[in-house]
């Protein structure tokens, strides 16, 4: 995964939750209807991979512990660099981890869709 889309998403959801965080309405907003939320948001369509659904959950109430059992990563799908591959295969990191991450950002990246790339700004 580039550097740069690793960036993108870490902005993206950081201005996501800064305007949930300040407008309450969009934050409603975005738990009733996050994809044509984030599209507004971003100023432009996004698309999901087939058979996926964006699902927002608040997670603000501190009266709550809240637990997250995240999907089982697709490792039979992963790609990894040249280079990643060569580090798992002489065994400078664990492949699980990583995995895990890309899987994270891909996801992101999804919901996105490059968005910053496009040199789409977020309307805040």
């Amino acid at each position: 995964m580039e550097p740069q889309k690793i960036q993108n998403a870490q902005e993206f959801l950081k201005d996501l939750t800064a305007n949930c965080r300040k407008n309450k309405n969009f934050k409603n907003q975005l738990l009733n209807n996050p994809k044509t939320t984030i599209e507004e948001f971003i100023g432009k369509k996004i698309s999901l991979p087939e058979g996926k659904v964006l699902m927002v959950e608040d997670q603000t109430d501190n009266s709550f512990v809240y637990l997250n059992i995240p999907r089982k990563p697709d490792l039979d799908n992963l790609e990894l660099t040249d280079e990643q591959l060569e580090n798992v295969a002489g065994g400078a990191f664990p492949y699980g981890p990583i995995a895990l991450a890309i899987a994270v950002i891909r996801a992101v990246d999804d919901i996105c869709q490059g968005a910053y790339d496009a040199g789409a700004q977020c309307k805040m």
